[in-house]
């Protein structure tokens, strides 16, 4: 399974936790998430593990294995906090 189809059946397996979180964001660490072209421009989601945090880094790039959360979005080509 690649991983989009992971990806997909994550959100799938998530639908009680999406109905009970008000805005349906699915939380993944950075290692979990598909590549940015394979979601697609535009495509959202957040993470647990990213090593900068959000505040003031708006459209950064950022790597897992850190201890913040922080929302994502695709540009097409990469992961940025936004």
């Amino acid at each position: 399974m690649d991983k989009a189809e992971e990806y997909i059946e994550r959100i799938a397996e998530s639908v009680e936790v999406i109905a009970a979180n008000s805005n349906g964001t699915v939380a993944f660490l950075v290692s979990d998430l598909p590549s940015a072209s394979t979601a697609g421009e535009g495509a959202r989601s957040f993470v647990t593990d990213s090593d900068t945090a959000a505040s003031g880094n708006f459209a950064s790039t950022f790597a897992g294995g850190g201890a913040n959360s922080v929302p994502v979005y695709s540009d097409g080509t990469v992961w940025r906090i936004g």
